[in-house]
């Protein structure tokens, strides 16, 4: 047995470096691919966090518009608000100024009944 490793020693030698190298060879095949699987992931998350991006940037313009317009209906509101209440106050003015009118009216009929009475 001592002579049969001595003289094929060479190349069992050889064939245990083989079988060696042919392990590691298949462990890195491995590492290659789960590293291209890792690969492919990083991309489609590369691709997701863009559209994520293009989506957030549409929603934000989105809200801006909607800002914009809520703004000009507010302004248009106080706008309108303001004006009635003028009006509300224009009117009141008209209303005291007719209630005067009355109360002089009155107090003309007043004064001539009293004239004529005596």
């Amino acid at each position: 047995m001592i002579r049969f490793f001595y003289k094929y020693r060479s190349l069992i030698i050889i064939i245990s470096y083989t079988l060696i190298i042919f392990f590691k060879f298949q462990k890195i095949v491995k590492y290659e691919q789960s590293n291209e699987k890792l690969t492919n992931k990083i991309n489609d998350y590369n691709i997701n966090i863009a559209a994520d991006k293009q989506s957030i940037q549409q929603l934000t313009c989105k809200i801006k518009e909607l800002e914009e317009e809520q703004s000009a209906k507010i302004m248009e509101h106080n706008l309108d608000k303001s004006s009635f209440e003028g009006n509300d106050k224009l009117n009141l003015f008209y209303i005291v100024l007719f209630l005067l009118f009355l109360l002089s009216v009155l107090f003309l009929m007043y004064i001539l009944c009293n004239i004529y009475k005596n």
